[in-house]
């Protein structure tokens, strides 16, 4: 069966059109995401000694926020690093407050062997190169070898999309 990722505008209006469906405003919807990859982390990572939480400033950090609030919850060590504050009153911002974890400045990350990283940092919507913190961490984790769990799409996913399956807006599975 072939799969089939949303542009960016796709995804907005899939959300938007959630949103006024209900039950979830963009918080709940919020939740329900950083949830299900909570869960997901707990039943596939089951011996992971430390998770770090790399989270970005808008849609996909606040995921990554409410994941780390999950996990805390139950029991495993977690480490949070940011790179920039979510802006206030938006839905990234509720999650981070509700966050127990204080994040630590994402240019001081660094990969633990061993653990499993989530990067929230950045969504499908990115339309500018990594900056050089992001880019730095990128490159940290990929030396380390340690396991990755992506919230939205992993950064450089679209360029390999492109030039595996010819378009970066369309990638569709072999």
């Amino acid at each position: 069966m072939p799969y089939e990722i949303l542009t960016p505008k796709e995804m907005a209006q899939a959300d938007s059109l959630a949103m006024k469906r209900g039950p979830f405003d963009g918080y709940g919807l919020m939740c329900n995401a950083g949830a299900a990859i909570a869960a997901l982390i707990l039943e596939r990572f089951p011996g992971a000694a430390r998770v770090d939480v790399l989270c970005g400033p808008g849609n996909n950090g606040g995921d990554g926020y409410v994941v780390a609030r999950l996990l805390a919850r139950a029991g495993i060590d977690v480490s949070v690093w940011a790179e920039g504050t979510p802006r206030a009153g938006g839905d990234a911002a509720r999650a981070a407050s509700d966050c127990p974890i204080v994040p630590q400045p994402l240019a001081e990350f660094s990969p633990v062997p061993g653990s499993v990283i989530v990067d929230a940092l950045y969504g499908a919507g990115l339309s500018k190169p990594l900056s050089s913190m992001a880019a730095r961490a990128a490159r940290l984790v990929a030396g380390q070898g340690v396991s990755v769990v992506a919230v939205d799409l992993p950064p450089g996913f679209r360029e390999k999309a492109a030039s595996r399956w010819g378009t970066p807006s369309r990638p569709r599975s072999p």
